[in-house]
């Protein structure tokens, strides 16, 4: 940790990663289907976007994802087995984001998620 010595940098980190975090949330606003799992304010959620699209298998979306635009995103249960369980949920997609990200990543992303949905989710 010795290169993020900074506070006003590591600030700046924060920022980033929060506005492109607040961009997956946004560009996903008018897919229907898609749901996100977790807090839905950015700050509270981080660099970590959760979700699940409606009658698919997290593990069928990454690859979906994968296959058609190379965007790489995991899935399952993410080491929180009691959260999903107790929700009776099984697992979520999830993508992650950091300073190396751009927009055009993420509406890339986005993109991608609206064409599963129109395909897969009637």
């Amino acid at each position: 940790m010795l290169y993020i010595c900074n506070i006003n940098f590591i600030s700046c980190i924060f920022l980033c990663v929060i506005a492109l975090s607040d961009d997956s949330k946004k560009n996903i606003e008018d897919i229907k289907g898609i749901s996100l799992v977790g807090p839905e304010d950015p700050e509270k959620r981080g660099g970590v976007f959760s979700f699940n699209i409606k009658g698919l298998n997290s593990h069928d979306i990454a690859m979906m994802l994968d296959n058609m635009a190379s965007v790489m995103i995991r899935s399952g249960m993410h080491c929180a087995h009691p959260f999903f369980v107790s929700r009776k949920i099984d697992g979520c997609a999830r993508a992650s984001v950091y300073i190396y990200n751009d927009e055009k990543e993420i509406d890339t992303f986005t993109e991608y998620l609206g064409k599963i949905v129109d395909t897969f989710v009637s």
